[in-house]
């Protein structure tokens, strides 16, 4: 275990390095193939570091390329040049290696603690919610809240905050309706949770922490496009996001749901890009998604060989 998590931040780098390549190379519009994109990343940073560990194809292949041939002088083929310099890293951290691990575990433990304290908080607010009346069927209030949550991972339901659900024009209460409805068509909170649970074992890996944030903010720009689409106005709902900007703050929800506004900074980011006059593309690009999972399984294959 030791091993697969030490592993996991070296290989972590490369598989990052190729979803950043791939993030340049898709629009800013795209944000559903963009999400896709991180959300296999994190899945791959999980995920390589076992494969490399049990898996023994890329072994097999390098075993089957010929190393000589007749009439030819031998030649040695080194897949990975770094593999060598690992080796010796491996010996010389040896010894600190299981305090490491130790660490490692320790910050896992609580990481964890913190998700089933989020998932009993987050139960509360949904027991003590109020229906929002009549103005928007479906959706509830609460009074311990600071920004708009999606609550529940079997039957999500859309809690808002007394006081932003009383200071709302009916217009953009339903733009941050429809937001957090986007958020349980596309089964983010499901997502969220999976997401929550890799970065709270793999709380260690800073590709990790920097995939996660990046999968945070193409979701709520996701969002944002579904918004955009039903309301019609991206300049009327970036009035709406800025004017609740004060009251974002990414501490006020919990781990387990996906909030509407998840840092100042972030959204700061997602009003700017309702500013841009590309077109928006709500479907993922299957073929982008496809190629990365492809680029992740050879790059699991070179680093066995």
């Amino acid at each position: 275990m030791a091993k697969v998590l030490l592993s996991g931040l070296w290989e972590g780098a490369l598989l990052f390095a190729i979803a950043w390549l791939i993030a340049r190379l898709i629009p800013r519009s795209h944000a559903a193939t963009r999400y896709a994109l991180w959300f296999a990343t994190l899945l791959a940073l999980a995920i390589v570091p076992v494969l490399t560990s049990i898996w023994h194809v890329g072994t097999l292949l390098a075993a089957l390329v010929p190393s000589h041939s007749a009439g030819a002088a031998a030649v040695r083929i080194t897949l990975i040049p770094a593999a060598s310099f690992v080796s010796r890293a491996d010996a010389a951290l040896a010894g600190i290696v299981p305090i490491i691990f130790g660490l490692w575990c320790a910050a896992a433990a609580i990481a964890l603690t913190r998700l089933v304290v989020s998932f009993v908080r987050v139960h509360r607010i949904r027991q003590v919610a109020r229906p929002l009346a009549d103005r928007v069927p479906g959706v509830f209030t609460c009074d311990g809240l600071a920004v708009p949550i999606v609550a529940g991972i079997v039957a999500p339901a859309i809690v808002i905050p007394s006081a932003i659900a009383a200071s709302l024009t009916p217009a953009d209460l339903r733009r941050i309706v429809a937001h957090e409805r986007a958020h349980i068509r596309r089964h983010d909170p499901l997502g969220n949770l999976l997401a929550r649970t890799i970065e709270a074992l793999l709380i260690l890996n800073p590709w990790v922490y920097f995939t996660g944030r990046n999968l945070c903010l193409e979701r709520e720009a996701a969002c944002d496009d579904w918004v955009v689409e039903s309301a019609g106005s991206a300049r009327e709902y970036a009035a709406c996001l800025a004017s609740l900007a004060q009251s974002a703050c990414s501490r006020s929800a919990p781990l387990l749901t996906p909030p509407a506004f998840h840092s100042r900074r972030t959204l700061i980011e997602r009003i700017e890009r309702l500013g841009s006059s590309e077109p928006r593309r709500l479907t993922i690009n299957a073929f982008i998604i496809g190629g990365t999972i492809m680029l992740f399984l050879i790059a699991t294959i070179a680093l066995q060989a």
